[in-house]
């Protein structure tokens, strides 16, 4: 009885998969880089931060179901951090309004995804890629025309995505808290049972009488909320905006919702996962720059790891549907 509970334990909580598998991956590296120490597990997880934002904003797009992903990620990142540079740039009176408009921002964004998968009906993968050309189209517009020459940060931001409290990096208490706030969203609201009814039959939630419309204008707003306040920390972490600085991050969020457990198909998120999934990535890339990989060669093994990932889960999906 004892062995049935422990595998029913470990297949409803697959985020603990991950967990040890960040785990392990942290041993592997440290003993390669010979740095096996909480510092170096610090360090990653403060690297992980930034991320652990836009997968968790990706996970509630993909979990409406139909394949659907943020495509327009790299945009919003970079977007926030050139408004960043314009609105705020280290002027501390400028700090609230500039930080509203970036979310304003991103609000914006997300109404303009959701009205083209929602009101016209686009493929929401073809809808946010379009949406993301437009964003890097702005970005470039500004980078050209608004003379910006240098980012100053003001001292609020910098403590926030660079300082430490009780020794420990705010970041990380930031995204501990916002995985927190995201798990009670999804498994404690009406908001979070709808999102979750959506992706699991779109049809069943509408005859159930859930508001299907609205529910997945808020997923595309929350997602490219989070997109712009992780844009905007980015900017205060690496000192400026450039463009093309989101890109990175897409295939990233992807693998970290996948490899935390969040189904493809939709329906099933899962957000301590996505934590996790966010972290292992972060070592892995690590493990593979202390191996001395190309970038091209670490791009090929993270999607090798995300095919590997959804091929696996695709019989555990059948299955639950068959039920």
């Amino acid at each position: 009885m004892k062995q049935k509970s422990v595998f029913k334990t470990l297949h409803n909580h697959t985020w603990i998969w991950i967990c040890a598998g960040s785990l392990l991956m942290w041993i592997l590296t440290g003993i390669i880089s010979r740095n096996l120490n909480f510092t170096s597990l610090q360090t990653n997880t403060f690297s992980a931060a930034f991320l652990i934002l836009l997968a968790l904003g990706q996970m509630f797009v993909v979990t409406t179901g139909k394949g659907a992903i943020d495509l327009s990620i790299p945009g919003v990142v970079t977007l926030a951090a050139y408004l960043n540079m314009i609105f705020i740039n280290g002027r501390s009176e400028m700090l609230l309004p500039g930080v509203i408009i970036i979310i304003l921002a991103g609000i914006m964004i997300g109404l303009v995804n959701s009205t083209c998968v929602v009101i016209l009906k686009m493929p929401p993968i073809i809808a946010t890629l379009a949406v993301n050309y437009i964003l890097c189209s702005l970005a470039l517009f500004l980078n050209t025309n608004m003379g910006l020459e240098r980012l100053t940060q003001a001292d609020f931001l910098l403590t926030i995505a660079r300082g430490k409290l009780f020794g420990i990096y705010i970041m990380i208490y930031i995204v501990i808290i916002t995985t927190a706030i995201a798990w009670f969203v999804l498994n404690k609201t009406t908001f979070g049972k709808s999102l979750i009814a959506i992706g699991q039959n779109e049809e069943a939630a509408h005859y159930a009488g859930t508001r299907v419309n609205k529910v997945l204008v808020l997923s595309y707003v929350l997602s490219s909320v989070l997109g712009s306040l992780a844009g905007l920390l980015i900017s205060v972490r690496v000192s400026g905006a450039f463009l093309g600085m989101g890109d990175a991050y897409l295939l990233e969020t992807i693998a970290g919702v996948v490899l935390g457990g969040t189904l493809m198909s939709g329906g099933k998120p899962n957000t301590i996962g996505t934590f996790f999934g966010c972290l292992f990535l972060t070592l892995l890339v690590t493990a593979m720059r202390v191996a001395d990989l190309s970038s091209g060669m670490q791009n090929v093994l993270k999607g090798l790891l995300i095919i590997f990932v959804i091929i696996i889960g695709t019989p555990s999906r059948k299955k639950t549907e068959q039920l």
